[in-house]
This record gives C-alpha cells, sequence and structure tokens, in this order.
C-alpha cells in the first residue's frame, strides 16, 4: 500500500511528530560501546583506535581535509561542528590543523562517548563537546560571533528547521566567517514517494531541498558566496563498496545492513544527491 504521507518537496519541510533521527541503524551505540570497552585498559588512545565506528561521513579524513582546505583553517582558529557525533571532526582538525573545536552534538550518549574517545586521545583541552541542540542552544553555551568557521557533516539532512538553522549559524559565525556542509540534496523534485519514504523512515531525513531551494535557504540567512559542488558519483561509489563490503562481512546487524543498503538504493536510482557547500558570513 503506498504511504500517505506527502513526497518530499523542497518548498515544505516535513512536520513529523514521530521523527526520531535517534531510530537510525547507525546509531545503534553498541559497537562503539563494544570498541571503546576493548580500549578500557590502553593508557592513551590513537585515532585508530576507534576509527571503525567514529567516523560517521563520506570518504574519511579525505573530507575533512578537503574542508580545511577549503576554509583555509590555521592553528588557533576557533571551529564549531553541528551535529558533531564522537566528535572525530574536531580531533582531527585539530590534530593536523591546530583549530580550537567545540563540537555540538544532540544526543547525550553519543555525546558522552565522544567525550571519553577526545580525553583518551589526550584533546580535551583544544576539543571540546556540548550535549546540545544548535538551534536552541543558548548565547552562554554558544556564543553570538564567536567562532571563525562553522561545519557540518552529514547532519543538516535531519533537520527540516532550516531557516532557523542557518540563522544561528549564520549569528554564531564572526564577520566574514564561513561555513562548510556535506549534506543530501534532491536532484528530482519532488522526489518520487518510494524515495521520500525511505529518507524519512529509515534515514531520519524528513525534508530534502532541491539544490535552488538550498542555495535561497542560505541567502535568506543572510549568506554570500555560496559555492555548491556536486559530489554525487564519487558519494554513490562510496555507499555502494561500503553496502557490498558490510554484507560480506563475518557477522552484519541486519538493521545496519538495511541502512547500507538503502542508502545505496537510493544514490542508484539518482534522484538523491550528495554536495559540499561554502558560504561565507559577509562582514
Amino acid at each position: 500500500m503506498a504511504s500517505s504521507k506527502p513526497a518530499l518537496s523542497s518548498s515544505s519541510p516535513a512536520d513529523d511528530a514521530s521523527f526520531d533521527v535517534q531510530r537510525m541503524a547507525l546509531y545503534n551505540l553498541e559497537r562503539a560501546q563494544r570498541t571503546i570497552d576493548a580500549l578500557a585498559d590502553k593508557e592513551l588512545w590513537v585515532p585508530e583506535d576507534t576509527a571503525s565506528v567514529d567516523c560517521m561521513h563520506y570518504l574519511g579524513d579525505e573530507a575533512i581535509a578537503h574542508c580545511a582546505e577549503t576554509l583555509r583553517i590555521r592553528p588557533g582558529d576557533s571551529v564549531l561542528d553541528i551535529g558533531s557525533g564522537f566528535n572525530a571532526t574536531g580531533r582531527y582538525l585539530n590534530r593536523h590543523y591546530g583549530a580550537e573545536v567545540t563540537g555540538v552534538e544532540l544526543q547525550t550518549s553519543i555525546h558522552a562517548m565522544g567525550e571519553t574517545i577526545t580525553r583518551r586521545n589526550g584533546q580535551s583541552a583544544q576539543v571540546r563537546g556540548v550535549n546540545a541542540n544548535f538551534i536552541m542552544a543558548p548565547q552562554t553555551v554558544i556564543a553570538a560571533g564567536s567562532v571563525e568557521h562553522i561545519v557540518s557533516f552529514l547532519c543538516i539532512l535531519h533537520i527540516p528547521q532550516r531557516h532557523d538553522l542557518f540563522l544561528r549559524a549564520a549569528q554564531t559565525l564572526k564577520p566574514n566567517g564561513r561555513l562548510y556542509i556535506e549534506d543530501f540534496y534532491a536532484r528530482r523534485d519532488p522526489l518520487p514517494e518510494q524515495d521520500a519514504a525511505a529518507l524519512r523512515d529509515v534515514v531520519s531525513c524528513p525534508y530534502l531541498p532541491s539544490q535552488e531551494t538550498y542555495q535561497q535557504d542560505l541567502e535568506k540567512a543572510g549568506f554570500v558566496d555560496i559555492q555548491f559542488e556536486d559530489v554525487s558519483d564519487a558519494w554513490a561509489s562510496f555507499v555502494s563498496s561500503r553496502a557490498g563490503a558490510y554484507r560480506a562481512s563475518a557477522d552484519p546487524e541486519p538493521s545496519l545492513d538495511t541502512f547500507y543498503t538503502t542508502i545505496n538504493d537510493l544514490f542508484s536510482r539518482g534522484n538523491l544527491g550528495g554536495v559540499r557547500i561554502s558560504a561565507r558570513r559577509p562582514a
């Protein structure tokens, strides 16, 4: 039977009271907890110890390096990461570029695990985590005009309130501060119901704009110099390899296998796209 819910459209962010990003199979924390528990007796951890669970975006360190080079991050620069997960991005930017990073993560359990990993890597002085909703966090937690850069990797797709999100981002940046996003977008608008349902029900993506609408949302928040780089082909290749490798692994978890397969199917049909976006808050 066809779903009675409307297809995702660039013009109308979904308002679904049942939406819960924590239902995603990717956020089953048992794998991460097992990894952390196995390291309990090791005094100083290194990135490779938790790389199998704490990287929550595509193309690994290569993607973070591309972000840092795009933003021209320098030692001492302040960076805020929206939807930081386990704060692996923050640790990488600090380790390789000398950035001072604040990761904002909504989910308490993921935030707590990220803080443990950061502490055991000896980076707590330069990489801090905040357990909060970025849009609603008080100024005492995330102050206006406080950072040079804001980054976000595969998080904004879960947030339908784009006006509030981008307005808060613009307010948080210093004048001439820059924003970098890796995200999904709709290559076909509206999306077919099959894709809309998979995104909503499996990926916890309740709203997906087209390129035009995405750029308009940023412009309405005051951003300028918006660059929109389509990376759909590279991401399609990545998710295809990931799905195949996971299914062939020794003991794949059914829920995560379904999640990886769904993402692969979405990219394969060509209606879901991947994008790298950069923008600037004017002086």
